[in-house]
């Protein structure tokens, strides 16, 4: 069974692993500029107002360079974080389809079942739908799975006499 839920996922996840990857390219490019300005600020020799102010103001750039490559490698982290996450719900989604395939057509838990399944459903196509499911149930219900394993198990040949 496809689910719409689990491919938007795994699209969100590749934005935030691009954005991660622009964050480290800021980051890297910050510490280049640091870089450059430490040799501007050796090679002013000047002994003068000037020579002061333009080192001042290479310190000032220097310091808000380093703030800018210490948030950029924050941010980067955090948004791998993210695509993980997103990641993650793109499997369960994936889980759950493939549960719902293996069950389609079988009548499994009867009328309180039904209501389940039909959440479950929900939440394979839809992200908003998957995160109040596994809020609700903490995950894939347990008896979910159970009730599916039961539903496929072969049944048993009666004894011989």
């Amino acid at each position: 069974m496809y689910s719409a839920a689990a491919a938007h996922l795994d699209q969100v996840a590749t934005v935030y692993d691009e954005m991660a990857a622009r964050y480290r390219r800021a980051a890297g490019q910050g510490r280049e500029q640091q870089a450059q300005l430490v040799l501007a600020h050796d090679t002013v020799r000047w002994e003068s107002l000037a020579g002061d102010a333009f080192r001042g103001l290479i310190d000032l750039l220097m310091s808000d360079s380093a703030g800018v490559c210490e948030e950029s490698e924050a941010l980067a982290g955090e948004a791998t974080i993210l695509a993980g996450v997103m990641r993650e719900g793109a499997e369960i989604a994936r889980r759950l389809a493939a549960m719902l395939d293996a069950v389609a057509g079988l009548d499994l838990l009867g009328v309180s079942g039904e209501f389940l399944l039909r959440r479950a459903r929900a939440a394979v196509d839809d992200v908003a739908s998957l995160g109040s499911f596994l809020d609700d149930y903490g995950g894939i219900p347990a008896g979910l799975g159970e009730a599916i394993t039961e539903a496929l198990r072969p049944e048993a040949e009666p004894a011989a006499p």
